[in-house]
């Protein structure tokens, strides 16, 4: 199984192309393929001087916006294959930029900002139009699309209309009008994004009273230490399952390397557990529609790269996956997802994967900003998980327990090679590093509590302090999908 390139020279610290350029996506490799999740739709070629096709365009990226962000590609038929046959129009003109915000602003109820770029795989182009996130109120149709048929006018898209992105017309990620189970997501996305910005008003003019007040607020809502105690155990759980794993399998040499370059583990425990769930393909299935992506180094890698059928097997009743990759971009992810609500990942550091590719030696140093990425993608990623199983309120909460190997001697980050400051490991696994939030947390909300939660571990670095301005302008860029990452 091999990266897509793009991913690659994401990984690599590529700036991606904007603007009318046609940004080279990489041939598929191996079947890797694109695949619809709430945030994603997929959709064949779509003309938008067509009023059907244009109704269809607005009601998916109305719907993304109410999402709460997410991306509509165009070109890509339902199998997350690019169309293979050539677009029946200038599609560069038809979805320049500017027109596709002007048709946005045409009729949507809220303008919000579309970006849209043209890309291509194996060759073929399409388009990408990525929706930002932060819908503070549902937004709807504000002017209806018709057309006359027969002497009748038919209407394509109705005014006042809500279109959402859900699971509940046919248990697939879809675009549907607002129905009466998509209605308690939908507020809750935009109440979130509303306590999201009450928590930046406090900490940016009340100074030394936000952290008090957001400490008042975690006491209120803290579960009990168990479940911190619980997240603990489920490391060593997960790192004897992964021993297991490696055991089982006849991998080459190489392998062995990787593992010796240690890595970042996560355990997380939802408590109370979610019912209704067991270790089946749908309960899977749940989990990769929920995926967010946000990066090109995502959790549950080998589920975004390969899909259900990737090599994920049920053992112990749970989900359990490897994802072995050696060569100019390297990977090592164990994943474990259990349907009771426990979870646990063991990944390479991002510095490590890429290191070959950039002419680097692995173990190296740490990367302060792709720590911080992956630990906010991680909490994200569960968050979505939690409004995927029908949690995501004040009454469950997510204990996380992160713990990193492989550290000594790697300096902090890139950035100090070579200079006086020598922020270098000591020991070669750090402490544990801990955090609970409410399933109802907003995303924008996470900083102080990435902050509190890594500062354990950037202090084995020699007493390193990370600023919180730079945690969070990161946090903002992964859930943004702005992450370079």
């Amino acid at each position: 199984m091999l990266f897509r390139q793009r991913s690659i020279d994401r990984l690599r610290g590529r700036s991606a192309r904007g603007g009318n350029s046609l940004e080279s996506d990489g041939p598929e490799k191996s079947g890797v393929r694109f695949g619809e999740t709430l945030a994603l739709e997929l959709k064949s070629w779509l003309d938008p001087k067509r009023n059907e096709h244009k109704a269809r365009i607005v009601k998916a990226l109305i719907a993304l916006r109410n999402h709460g962000g997410g991306s509509l590609l165009v070109g890509v038929g339902d199998d997350g294959v690019v169309v293979s046959d050539p677009p029946p129009f200038d599609f560069e003109t038809r979805y320049h930029p500017d027109q596709v915000q002007e048709l946005v602003s045409r009729h949507a109820s809220v303008v919000f900002s579309v970006a849209t770029t043209f890309r291509e795989r194996d060759g073929r182009p399409y388009v990408r139009m990525d929706v930002e996130p932060g819908v503070r109120t549902p937004v709807r149709v504000k002017t209806g699309i018709s057309v006359d048929r027969a002497g009748a006018t038919t209407s394509l898209l109705a005014a006042n209309d809500i279109p959402v992105r859900t699971l509940e017309s046919n248990g697939r990620p879809s675009t549907s009008s607002c129905g009466a189970n998509d209605w308690e997501r939908l507020m809750t996305v935009c109440f979130d994004n509303r306590e999201a910005d009450i928590g930046r008003f406090i900490r940016r003019h009340l100074n030394g009273a936000g952290p008090g007040l957001a400490e008042l607020i975690d006491g209120l809502r803290a579960i009990p230490a168990t479940g911190l105690d619980v997240a603990t155990g489920c490391l060593d759980i997960g790192a004897a399952r992964f021993e297991e794993e490696i055991a089982r399998r006849e991998l080459p040499a190489d392998v062995a390397e990787m593992i010796a370059w240690g890595g970042r583990e996560v355990a997380v425990v939802i408590e109370p557990a979610p019912v209704g769930f067991s270790a089946n393909g749908a309960f899977l299935q749940r989990l990769l529609s929920s995926l967010p992506r946000l990066t090109s180094y995502p959790p549950l890698l080998e589920v975004a790269i390969g899909g259900p059928t990737s090599g994920f097997v049920v053992r112990h009743s749970c989900w359990e996956g490897l994802l072995a990759v050696h060569g100019r971009v390297d990977a090592l992810t164990f994943d474990m997802a259990d349907p009771q609500g426990r979870f646990y990942e063991r990944r390479l550091l991002l510095p490590d994967v890429i290191a070959r590719a950039n002419n680097e030696k692995p173990k190296s140093y740490l990367g302060e900003r792709e720590t911080i990425t992956d630990v906010a993608e991680a909490i994200v990623t569960v968050l979505a998980f939690a409004t995927a199983l029908g949690i995501a309120d004040e009454e469950h909460n997510l204990a996380f327990a992160f713990r990193w190997s492989g550290l000594a001697g790697r300096l902090i980050d890139g950035w100090f090679l070579g200079s006086r400051a020598q922020y270098v490991a000591e020991d070669d696994v750090s402490p544990v590093c801990r955090l609970t939030i409410a399933g109802d947390t907003p995303p924008a909300a996470l900083a102080p509590r990435i902050g509190e939660a890594l500062q354990p571990l950037f202090e084995t670095f020699r007493g390193y302090m990370e600023p919180q301005q730079q945690i969070e302008e990161t946090l903002a860029e992964v859930i943004e999908s702005r992450s370079r990452y």
